[in-house]
């Protein structure tokens, strides 16, 4: 499909604006751009705009405006600002990303060939062993009837005991596999009273039929013959299809085409079917009647219409949901809410399998031992009962391997082979060719085989009796043969190749009943195999509507590029099928007092180069949280609606910042606000401001989540992006953790985490939890849960309300990691508390969850709970794994290392809990890096060690100590390390290989498989030696670390680093700090008189009215205010300023230089300690006053003079001061740039705190200013002149629902008479008690360790039995990791193969597709879409018109108000949807 762009080199933006002429629209608005100023894109060149040719852009629209455009059409197109020939490559590849590549199509063909000729194998295989079986239990019988000893008879038993257990073992495997994924889960209802009752006489009837097929048909007639028997069980289903068929297809195109075609169909059905009850009568008339009872009861049991009444559900009644049958409830009508023969209840099919397996069973026991013993002919009645009988019974359950038990085995394998490749294929979107023609193909390839003696013998050489010997009526085989490959051939393309199939339907969706037997095989896929009439696909993904949501603080400019761009494909893709898409971004801390803060002001300047919108067409609202700037992207197409693009700037003062509250906006406001009726096909997509996409990552997350309504979220692979050491530690953390730990828990039972990175969620899902997710701390925990960890915790409120959270290997995202130490030990920390607190949280309520996800099971809590424990015990882990090496490598006894790691660690412990964050980072750092060296030389010493036992095969055996065993971790993805073993090289027990050598190559076998299966990922293991090395970094000092910094509330990444941190404090100031600690006794305590204060970098603010500056005004009062534009910017003296009862402080306040609010903005509870205002109260009253304060702001550049640069610092009386120090010109002020705290004292003798750290961060403005910093204050003056307009008059509904919400939980806490403090202290005692659990548990295990692996009388294997006993059981978490995972990939190859198009240039086919999706050359089945489609059309025309309703009485929308954030003048400029 052709990319939708104008021309090859076309970027997105100037594809744009091609197509649309020099048109762009913007909040509902057409305005023009002006080509002329900039230049407009030449057929021959068209390129993405440069940062500089968006400066010129701005600069155009700007003098368009004033009316002089004569100056910006003699512009010219330089060099310089031409695009870069590696920019333009990489933005052609971004764009082909979207083609369909060669590679998909080839995987899909040679998964088809590769599953039809396996299948077509299995299934010959199958009917060959069955034929040779019966033709032996034929000769078998006669010979025992005409010998009459025990010998024949015992040998005839035996293979009636291999039939019977092959009519058997199918049944008593599906019913385990029904009983264990239905009989326990409440969201699979029973079938009704009637359905059970149906189902148990269908069982009969079948257990009844294939007994006495196999038992007497099979046996009494030759193979050829016998082929055929076996389809005419299809004869009488395929007709009643056939014609149903015709009759539901005669009025429509091709009608007269379709019945001739069913017509002649049918009647090679009866021809078929005549001339083999002439080649039976033919060869044996006697005993006719088994045939056709056989036939008969196998054709009543197999009719679709008949399968289909055993699994309705039973209705429920109005009190049958109790307890946890609530949440299945819901469940259960999005399975059922649909109609049509194609679709019903997954639960239903399965819980009948259970009853219709076991009567089946039963069935083939009772049937074979009567048809056998009581029918047959070997045993007499009066043998029956005698004792002999039984024990040529027991005797003859000896089986010998020979050509009967081979053929039995065969059947046994190839029969379940058979039918799992068929589900595979179905699954898969290959039935066509995978599915459907080999079976059609086993009747005539088998009776050819039969009919060539050659051949025959060949396949059949212990069964040369079933091979043909005489060609009599030889014409009545070919004829009949050839009937029935026509008939089912007619069939096949009618039922399956002209069926709609969604790719990885669930099995219970493809047969009838998730079941197959040994001996009809093909007849019973064929018939079980849910087609109809026609399967209506779920036409509601059509009217999905999907909403970006993504969470924005202090990105960088790159990193909010690769968002843009990602968004842009997201509008080119959706552009092919009109897909709903919407994008908003909660900007926290975006706007205060009206002002467009710096990180939004640098978003907005790349909007143009990403997106091809310009910045002065968006529409401006005030809103009573900020403020909201929209767009409407444009489109390929005037009849695609557009995709509307907003900005959500928070104001701090007004709404609460951090993340989890910005998600509870979105959500909200998606869910209340924006959608009139929520339905499953209603999704968020979130994401970071740092994250890359592509379109194909998006479908294959929402084709998960409309396969399964039960699906609440499903999250990606997450590739972390960037450069350094700690990146590649990443990396390669983030490989395993999605290789093992997300598999394991996508396979056990749910994903516990769906990180907001990139993950799905459903509408529906996020509904139910949102009620809680939106409460505030109250308690330490619950900061740990809440406000630490915000994603885990979300996905916990969904698991624990019924929901399945999933894991998509086919979707990939990528996005910055921290690449500073400080930052990564910072998100670590809030990670690691997160994890243990919503771990612990799940494993005490898991009771509870029990009720409402059957998924958190028993083992899975298990499983959770032991890698808890290994996340506890991992730092004396860590401490016994550099013991045992260091002890390989340069002899160093544990009895020294080990007792000096646990002082290193509880000294870090000391600095972690008494000295500042500074200082705690600054010795992990160092500490990381003596550990690194000291993990080399344990992986050398290991290495070693293991090469010396492989290397000594002189020796029958080599002494290997196992006194001092040292293990530790479980290799998961979690905190805890892999697992491995040292040990010492000592005398001890002699065994060949240490099963510590085992078990490490075990582990280095798995990482290396893993990474072969992802191959795309190979590299990571290349990261994986800087992993080992920072392994003691990351599990034993950062766990400390993250445990001790518990009360630390910080976010941690992405914030503002204070000017002063990056001074420093003076070192004279530190060391007296130090000695008044050493000699507190000898220092006469008072009023502090340190001046020196920390140095603090006001944020990007302008300055702020006079009217916002008056005693008394709060943020609560400023926040509900809807005041007009601001007055003039003006400073208020600190006694005006200050309340009455707090005039007493405006002498200190001018002693340190803070006599203006201009000085005053920004202090912070240190600054006023420092001042002198000790009561704690009173600080909390002055940081309310000053939190409303405009903060003082400067742009940079350099001044023209220096008594100007004074005046705008406001420090115009240290005049004479600047000129005593040369300091007389505006190039003199390069001085400056020197000056640190120490300079502006000495030189400049400025003493005051205040004017200090004013004219330090003036200094650190005075610079020229960077083309990204001129781009943002052009860009923040064109925003300031666009038009605005207040919500509340636009759209009164939408004002009310924001003023509503922020009342509810959005309203800034207050300082004053907030729980702050006393939540620290809490904090506090949490952690100290999170401290001795962690002390306590990896004494206990060092202490175990120690003390038994000493005692040298429990060895096993000449090892110690408790080393031995932790290798297993850690060995045992990672083999069920390891099963998770190679399940989890063959689930990810059927993903993408059933996605991968059969031709060249096609679209990937799922469920949900940006593609032209569920269409077919078929002209039926365009009838049958275009009725589907009339009636969606209508539903959503009649919802737009309830959504558009104006009822100005009722204070309802406006006529201006938008539809779902979208002007009423874009929809009146586009065709109606």
């Amino acid at each position: 499909m052709a990319t939708p762009v104008g021309t090859k080199d076309q970027s997105p933006s100037s594809a744009m604006h091609t197509r649309h002429g020099g048109i762009a629209s913007g909040g509902g608005e057409t305005r023009k751009t002006v080509h002329g100023g900039h230049g407009g894109p030449s057929a021959a060149s068209n390129h993405l705009r440069t940062k500089e040719q968006d400066v010129a852009s701005i600069t155009s629209l700007e003098s368009v405006k004033s009316g002089d455009n004569s100056e910006a059409e003699h512009k010219v197109d330089l060099s310089v600002s031409s695009k870069w020939k590696v920019t333009e490559r990489l933005d052609e590849k971004l764009l082909a990303s979207r083609r369909p590549t060669f590679l998909a199509p080839f995987i899909k063909w040679w998964w088809t060939i590769a599953v039809g000729i396996l299948l077509l194998a299995c299934l010959s295989v199958s009917k060959l062993s069955i034929v040779g079986l019966a033709k032996k239990l034929n000769n078998s019988t006669r010979e025992a009837i005409s010998v009459r000893t025990r010998e024949g008879r015992i040998e005839a038993t035996r293979i009636f005991l291999m039939i019977a257990l092959i009519l058997l073992v199918p049944y008593c495997f599906n019913f385990l596999r029904a009983v264990i994924l239905s009989l326990f889960r409440k969201d699979m209802p029973w079938p009704s009273i009637t359905s059970l009752i149906t189902g148990i006489g269908v069982a009969v009837l079948e257990s009844f039929g294939v007994c006495l097929f196999a038992l007497k048909v099979l046996v009494k007639y030759k193979g050829y013959l016998i082929i055929l028997l076996m389809n005419a069980v299809l004869v009488v289903p395929l007709l009643v299809n056939t014609i149903f068929y015709a009759i539901h297809r005669r009025r429509h195109r091709r009608g007269k085409e379709v019945c001739a075609m069913s017509a002649v169909g049918c009647v090679s059905q009866v021809a078929g079917f005549g001339l083999v009850l002439f080649l039976v009568l033919d060869q044996d008339n006697t005993n006719i009647w088994h045939v056709f009872l056989a036939i008969a009861c196998l054709t009543v049991a197999w009719v679709p219409a008949i399968q289909q009444l055993t699994v309705k559900p039973k209705l429920e009644t109005a009190d049958s949901s109790s307890s946890g049958e609530v949440a299945y409830s819901r469940i259960g009508d999005t399975d059922t809410h649909l109609e049509g023969r194609g679709v019903q209840s997954a639960g239903t099919s399965w819980k009948m399998g259970i009853v219709s397996n076991f009567v089946k069973a039963v069935g083939v026991l009772v049937f074979s031992y009567i048809l056998f013993y009581v029918d047959g002919n070997i045993y007499t009645t009066d043998m029956l009962l005698k004792k002999e009988t039984y024990e040529e019974f027991l005797e003859a359950w000896q089986f010998v391997i020979n050509s009967d038990c081979n053929y039995f085995i065969t059947n046994i394998h190839a029969t379940l082979v058979a039918y799992f490749l068929s589900l595979f294929a179905c699954q898969t979107n290959i039935h066509k060719w995978a599915f459907a023609i080999p079976i059609c193909l086993t009747c005539p390839l088998f009776v050819v085989v039969l009919l060539v003696k050659s051949s025959c013998l060949v396949v059949l050489p212990f069964s040369p009796g079933v091979c043909v010997d005489d060609y009599k009526n030889l014409w009545a085989v070919i004829v009949a043969t050839a009937c029935f490959c026509l008939a089912h051939l007619h069939c096949t393309l009618l039922l399956i190749f002209r069926s709609m199939s969604v790719p990885l339907q669930k099995e219970s969706s493809i047969f009838w009943m998730p079941s197959y037997n040994g001996v009809l095989l093909e007849q019973w896929l064929i018939l079980n195999r849910q087609t109809g009439p026609r399967e209506h696909p779920r036409t509601t993904h059509r009217r999905s509507r999907v909403y970006i949501c993504t969470t924005m603080f202090r990105e960088t400019q790159d990193e909010m590029r690769q968002l843009l761009q990602s968004i842009n494909q997201i509008n080119l893709a959706r552009g092919n099928n009109d897909r709903f898409f919407e994008s908003h971004i909660m900007f926290d801390s975006g706007i205060r007092k009206k002002n467009i803060t710096e990180f939004p002001l640098q978003l907005l300047t790349l909007i143009q180069e990403t997106l091809g919108i310009l910045t002065n067409n968006c529409k401006k609202t005030e809103t009573p949280y900020g403020m909201k700037l929209s767009w409407d992207l444009p489109q390929s197409s005037p009849h695609v609606r557009p995709m509307t693009f907003n900005i959500h700037l928070k104001d701090e003062r007004k709404v609460r910042n951090k993340k989890r509250w910005s998600q509870i906006m979105y959500m909200s406001y998606v869910i209340d606000f924006l959608v009139t009726s929520i339905d499953e096909d209603c999704f968020i997509l979130t994401t970071d401001g740092d994250v890359a996409f592509t379109p194909d990552s998006v479908e294959a997350l929402l084709h998960l989540m409309t396969r399964d309504p039960n699906v609440g979220a499903v999250c990606a692979r997450t590739h972390p992006i960037g450069s350094g050491p700690l990146v590649w530690y990443q990396v390669f953390e983030y490989a395993i953790g999605h290789w093992f730990q997300k598999t394991a828990e996508h396979v056990l039972g749910s994903v516990l985490c769906a990180p907001g990175s990139f993950s799905v969620y459903r509408c529906v899902a996020l509904q139910e939890v949102l009620t809680v997710y939106s409460t505030s701390v109250e308690h330490a925990f619950d900061f740990l849960t809440k406000d630490m960890g915000e994603d885990r915790w979300l996905c916990t409120l969904l698991i624990q309300s019924g929901w399945r959270i999933e894991y998509c290997a086919a979707s990939k995202n990528s996005t910055h990691c921290p690449s500073d130490f400080e930052e990564f030990y910072k998100q670590r920390r809030r990670w690691i508390a997160s994890t243990i607190a919503n771990l612990l949280l799940m494993i005490k309520q898991w009771k509870i969850i029990r009720l409402f996800s059957y998924r958190v099971s028993p083992l899975f809590i298990a499983y959770q709970i032991a890698l808890l424990v290994s996340t506890l015990i991992a730092p004396s882990t860590v401490i016994l794994i550099i013991s045992g090496g260091l002890s390989f490598a340069w002899d160093v006894s544990p009895a020294v290392s080990g007792p000096l790691q646990l002082s290193v660690a509880a000294s870090f412990t000391f600095i972690c809990l008494f000295t500042s964050e500074k200082t705690q980072l600054l010795s992990a750092k160092l500490l990381t890096f003596i550990f690194a060296i000291v993990m080399a030389v344990v992986i050398m010493g290991a290495a070693v060690n293991i090469a010396d036992e492989l290397n000594k095969h002189d020796e029958p055996g080599f002494q290997v100590s196992t006194d001092n065993l040292q293990a530790f971790g479980n290799g998961s993805a979690t905190q805890s390390p892999p697992v491995e073993a040292f040990l010492s090289t000592v005398s001890g027990s002699s065994t060949k290989v240490s099963p510590t050598t085992i078990y490490v190559w075990t582990i280095f076998s798995v990482f290396v498989f893993a990474a072969v299966i992802h191959p795309r990922e190979f590299l990571c293991l290349i990261y994986g030696i800087c992993y080992l090395l920072c392994l003691p970094s990351g599990y034993l000092l950062l766990m400390i670390y993250s445990i001790c910094n518990i009360p630390d509330k910080s976010w941690g990444t992405r914030e503002a680093k204070n000017y002063g941190d990056v001074m420093g404090e003076p070192g004279y100031k530190r060391l007296q700090k130090i000695m008044e600690i050493i000699c507190f006794c000898c220092i006469k305590r008072g009023a502090s008189t340190d001046k020196a204060l920390k140095i603090e970098v006001p944020p990007f603010e302008k300055w702020a009215s006079s009217e916002d500056l008056k005693p008394g005004a709060s943020s609560e009062q400023q926040s509900g205010a809807d005041d007009d534009d601001q007055d003039e910017h003006l400073s208020i003296p600190v006694e005006e300023w200050l309340p009455t009862e707090l005039k007493d402080y405006s002498t200190l306040f001018r002693q340190y230089g803070y006599g203006t609010t201009l000085f005053i903005s920004g202090m912070t509870e240190k600054e006023l300690y420092n001042i002198g205002v000790k009561d704690k109260g009173t600080r909390q009253d002055l940081l309310q006053m000053i939190e409303i304060l405009p903060a003082f702001e400067i742009e940079y550049r350099v001044p023209n003079s220096v008594i100007e640069w004074l005046e705008t610092v406001g420090l115009t009386e240290y005049e004479q001061n600047f000129k005593r120090n040369g300091i007389k010109k505006a190039t003199d002020l390069c001085k400056l740039k020197s000056y640190g705290r120490q300079e502006v004292e000495k030189e400049l003798r400025i003493t005051m705190a205040g004017h200090i750290k004013r004219l330090l961060y003036a200094i650190q403005k005075l610079r020229e200013p960077s083309k990204a910093e001129e781009r943002a204050a052009k860009m923040k003056a064109l925003v300031d002149r666009s038009q605005k307009q207040l919500l509340k008059h636009a759209n009164i509904a939408e004002y009310d629902f924001w003023r509503q919400l922020i009342d509810e939980c959005l309203k800034p806490t207050s300082k004053t008479f907030g729980i702050e403090a006393e939540l620290k202290g809490r904090l506090g005692e949490l952690r100290n008690s999170l401290l001795m659990v962690l002390a306590v548990s990896n004494s206990l295990w060092l202490i175990l360790i120690i003390t038994l692996a000493a005692k040298t009388q429990f060895k096993i294997f000449g090892a110690n039995s408790i080393g031995l006993s932790i290798l297993l059981i850690f060995g045992t978490l990672l083999g069920i990791q390891f099963l998770a995972m190679i399940i989890h990939r063959i689930s990810t190859l059927v993903h993408f193969v059933a996605r991968a198009p059969f031709k060249c240039g096609k679209p990937m086919a799922t469920s949900w597709s940006f593609q032209s999706q569920l269409t077919s050359h078929d002209p039926e089945f365009q009838d049958d879409m275009e009725t589907t489609r009339a009636i969606t059309d209508d539903e959503s025309t009649q919802q737009d018109a309830e959504r558009r309703h104006i009822d100005s009485s009722s204070g309802s929308i406006s006529a201006t108000a938008p539809l779902l954030s979208s002007s009423t003048q874009r929809e009146l400029k586009t065709p109606p949807f």
